[in-house]
């Protein structure tokens, strides 16, 4: 819902300052999402410019630094994504 409310205010217009990129959700548990928290992400992600999501790591929740960790795909792919809007961006 956090994020519901900081979408609104950005496509309202009360962030100028804020270049929104997209909205990043982490997985809070193993597993499939729950129909309500499915039915919320769906409905709030019509309202940012992107959506990722990243899928649970145990190890990341354990406090284990994300460089002796093996990632899934998802998480290199939020990289490359986001320094190639970045990088357009800077040459806009």
């Amino acid at each position: 819902t956090a994020a519901q409310s900081a979408a609104h205010q950005w496509a309202a217009g009360a962030l100028p300052t804020v270049h929104l990129l997209g909205l990043v959700v982490i997985a809070d548990a193993p597993g499939k999402l729950p129909k309500p928290l499915k039915d919320l992400l769906r409905l709030v992600s019509g309202g940012v410019p992107r959506l990722w999501k990243l899928p649970w790591v145990e190890s990341l929740r354990l406090g284990d630094p994300p460089a002796s960790t093996r990632l899934p795909s998802a998480y290199a792919r939020l990289a490359q994504d986001l320094t190639r809007i970045i990088s357009e961006d800077a040459h806009a």
